[in-house]
This record gives structure tokens, sequence and C-alpha cells, in this order.
């Protein structure tokens, strides 16, 4: 399911680590509010201890990541071509969701304060791709930062 790393990107993206240690974030998209960044900076701080690199999608300045490698505002194409090619994806639920839910155990997914408990019936990444292993939770208070990145590392 890899795609081809444009060029470009490929160079920022080896300029910090491999594809197989990069982690992608996607805390914010234009159709949800952001998650909680507090919740994200820890997060992206313990997977660096862990030797990964973290590179968060943001839209906003004002929602840059400190302990991110790489904060950017993608491209479609390049931000579906990394998340398909970095070691795992963590994101708030939004349609990027639905293009990576063949991701599976390595797509850990957020509803948000927004999602009500009709919607989540209907939005459910597996339910709505017939699937029962991409990592789904009603926000970020469902797992703590540590036991994220223990299943993120498969630990």
């Amino acid at each position: 399911n890899k795609l081809e790393i444009y060029e470009e990107l490929n160079k920022k993206i080896n300029f910090y680590n491999s594809l197989d240690k990069t982690i992608l974030f996607i805390p914010e998209a234009n159709s949800v509010v952001a998650g909680d960044l507090k919740y994200w900076e820890k997060l992206a701080s313990l997977l660096q201890k862990s030797g990964y690199c973290v590179i968060s999608n943001v839209i906003c300045k004002e929602h840059y990541l400190k302990n991110a490698s790489l904060n950017e505002n993608f491209k479609m194409e390049d931000l579906i071509a990394l998340g398909f090619s970095c070691k795992a994806v963590v994101s708030i639920r939004n349609g990027m969701c639905d293009i990576l839910n063949s991701r599976g155990k390595d797509l850990f997914v957020f509803d948000t304060s927004q999602t009500t408990a009709q919607s989540k019936k209907f939005f459910n990444v597996n339910a709505m791709y017939d699937r029962n292993d991409v990592n789904e939770y009603d926000d970020e208070n469902a797992i703590s930062p540590e036991e994220l990145v223990k299943k993120i590392l498969g630990q």
C-alpha cells in the first residue's frame, strides 16, 4: 500500500529520519476542531525519546507542536503518500482516516468533542470499512500518551 514519496518530500523527511522511524500526526483538519495540543505535545516528546521522528500536518501556525521534528501544511497528495509510507499515523477523526483506513493497526484515531454518540455510529472507521483493527478512541482522555506510545511501537 505504500505510495511513491515525491522526491522533494522524501528529501525533507529523510533529513529527520527514515520513514520506518517516522510517525505522522494529524491533530487538526479543516472540518473539525484541533485535538488537545498538550496531549499531542506529550505524545510527540515520548516518541522522539524513543528514537522516532514526528511529523505533524498542521493548518494553523498556532497549532504547531514544538516537540515535532517537522510541522507543515502538506499538499493532499504528499499527506496521502506520507500516510501510507510511515510507521504509523495518529489522527483526529477526519476524511484522511477514510483514505488511510487500510493502515489498520498502524492507524490511531481520536474522535473530537464535536463527535456525538449518534455520529460515532456512522463515522466509526472500523464499522464503515468492515474492519476491526483500526485503533479508535473517544478522545485523547481514552488512552494515556505513554500507553499509546507502547501500542504504536508494538510493545
